[in-house]
């Protein structure tokens, strides 16, 4: 039986920066804009309200959709300028990143192998405890009949999720969408240690074959790996 119940946090103490606006374009294709700290439109806020005055709806429509916008893209955008204010700093660089040497020092947690056919691989936390809502969740997907890799493979997808929320201060039962978004945000900017594992003489990381014509692997995260920590 699930548990509905998610404990109360307290936000008698959060201050969100007055971060960006809605501003006014006299245009009735796209009467109002909502635009950075910098005045730069957001994108895909932008594309939404094109949406809306080409299915009839009025410019006090989109007006009340960039309000409710704005107090979304506020916290997002606090939490994101924490992560990637952390993410400068050496000492701190390795709470996500990962396993590079070169790039990081050592990460908080790992994924390790486990004991059991159940459980052939765990995640534990900094002080070498087992992380036991993964190990909850790599249990059932092992009943699903898939292999020790696949678990592997979530195990350090759900390793990456909880470093940020380690570092964030949150339970993994009280995150929210802008915890997701920050983790997106990151692995979209952040470089991927693995690419650093280079032979001497390969080619740079994103560059394109000019025989085969194919690209190699980019120096971040590939769409894909961000797809798949989402799942």
């Amino acid at each position: 039986m699930m548990d509905d119940r998610v404990p109360e946090r307290d936000l008698s103490r959060l201050k969100v920066p007055r971060w960006g606006r809605l501003v006014e374009t006299g245009d009735r294709y796209e009467p109002y804009r909502l635009v950075d700290a910098d005045g730069a439109a957001v994108a895909p806020v932008a594309m939404f309200f094109q949406e809306l005055p080409a299915a009839g709806k009025a410019a006090a429509t989109v007006r009340s959709y960039g309000m409710d916008l704005l107090r979304w893209w506020r916290p997002v955008k606090c939490t994101m300028s924490l992560i990637f204010s952390w993410m400068k700093r050496p000492a701190l660089r390795g709470v996500c990143c990962g396993r590079g040497r070169t790039t990081c020092r050592p990460s908080v947690g790992s994924a390790v192998a486990g004991t059991a056919p159940s459980l052939p691989y765990l995640v534990v936390d900094a002080d070498g405890a087992e992380v036991e809502p993964i190990s909850v969740y790599l249990r059932y997907l092992m009943l699903g009949d898939v292999s020790p890799l696949t678990c592997r493979s979530h195990g350090f997808g759900l390793l990456r999720w909880h470093r940020l929320l380690w570092f964030l201060q949150t339970s993994w039962d009280t995150a929210t969408e802008a915890e997701v978004a920050a983790l997106v945000g990151w692995l979209r900017e952040a470089r991927n240690p693995q690419r650093s594992r280079r032979r001497p003489g390969s080619p740079p990381a994103g560059s394109v074959n000019l025989k085969t014509g194919k690209s190699s692997l980019r120096a971040g995260y590939a769409p894909r790996t961000i797809n798949h920590t989402l799942t």
